[in-house]
């Protein structure tokens, strides 16, 4: 299983990262805006980005810290991407 953490370089993104990666059960694919050695690198208000790589993971946690507002219209990205992917995807 892979699990996408967003804001994945993040105080709280961080540690879930270790811990998903400690325990086993699935590998983290974790995400930051910025370069960082071992995330991927993600707009999370890239909605096109976001689509693509929602079709790679098998699960979605949002660590991304910000603004109230900041943080609702990445809500509203991810929600759009989602509905993109499973127009894409009917299967799932």
């Amino acid at each position: 299983m892979r699990v996408l953490v967003l804001g994945g370089t993040g105080h709280v993104g961080a540690r879930l990262c270790a811990l998903i990666q400690a325990s086993e059960w699935a590998t983290p694919v974790c995400t930051s805006r910025r370069s960082r050695a071992h995330t991927l690198r993600l707009d999370t208000l890239d909605e096109a980005a976001l689509t693509a790589v929602l079709g790679e993971v098998d699960a979605v946690v949002n660590c991304v810290a910000g603004s109230a507002q900041a943080i609702a219209m990445g809500a509203q990205v991810l929600a759009r991407a989602f509905q993109c992917r499973t127009r894409i995807s009917p299967s799932l």
